[in-house]
């Protein structure tokens, strides 16, 4: 939402659950009224952002998300361009039998199939931590801040463990500039790398204490395993140069 919020675009909310601010958008509250009301022609991109939690319980859900809605939107519009939010836990094995992941390549194969028998361009950024401001998530950066007072924090990760942090305003900046044709691709078919910057567990909490000025003991899990994303050959990386600094900054701005 955050990204589509600071995209320079009129857009249409295409999803009913989809919470944003009315006047940014223009609600459609039905599948019915989207394919009967909108001309073929009407939407020249499409940014997906739909996705669902890891649950058993959402699998129908899911496959209404992530395969017929999509199915539904290229049967009955012409795009110039879709852009696919997907994640990099698409790439850990450990991840393999996840719900949510599952939903993602589902989604990311059906939009690269059809791109092959269409004309538009299709890009899949596969995210990192995502972070923005007045971010309310149920995040690491949330935790930390809720327990900054705290003499000890516990960790279930080992310190080891790669966080990959970006900003909300990095990936809308690319995905303004790949909407407004301002991007020279290589094909029809790119894949954006978003979690080029990483940074170990251990030296996040510890910029975040020194960020905010606190001092509390973290305890990490010595034993959890530490798992990095597969390499795949991405077109484009979408890379922070003053990640730490603004990450820092990002720190000792919530409240």
């Amino acid at each position: 939402k955050q990204i589509v919020k600071l995209s320079n675009n009129h857009y249409h909310n295409l999803t009913n659950n989809f919470a944003i601010d009315e006047k940014l958008a223009t609600s459609i509250n039905s599948t019915y009224s989207l394919i009967s009301k909108y001309d073929k022609n009407y939407f020249e991109d499409l940014i997906f952002i739909a996705s669902i939690q890891n649950s058993k319980l959402k699998f129908f859900k899911g496959l209404w998300l992530n395969l017929i809605f999509p199915l539904i939107l290229l049967g009955k519009f012409k795009f110039d361009k879709i852009i696919f939010i997907n994640s990099y836990w698409v790439l850990l094995k450990s991840k393999t039998f996840d719900m949510y992941t599952l939903y993602k390549k589902l989604t990311n194969f059906i939009f690269t199939f059809f791109n092959f028998k269409s004309n538009y361009s299709y890009c899949s950024i596969y995210l990192g931590d995502l972070y923005y401001e007045e971010d309310t998530r149920g995040k690491l950066h949330t935790y930390l801040k809720r327990n900054e007072l705290s003499s000890e924090i516990n960790f279930d990760s080992n310190k080891d463990k790669f966080i990959y942090p970006i900003s909300s305003k990095l990936v809308s900046s690319f995905v303004n500039i790949f909407v407004e044709n301002n991007l020279a691709i290589p094909s029809n078919n790119i894949r954006i790398k978003a979690f080029e910057n990483k940074i170990k567990l251990a030296d996040y909490v510890g910029l975040f204490k020194k960020s905010r000025n606190v001092n509390f003991n973290p305890i990490f899990n010595e034993f959890d395993e530490i798992e990095s994303p597969k390499e795949i050959i991405f077109d484009f990386y979408l890379k922070d140069f003053m990640f730490e600094q603004n990450l820092s900054s990002y720190f000792s701005s919530l409240r």
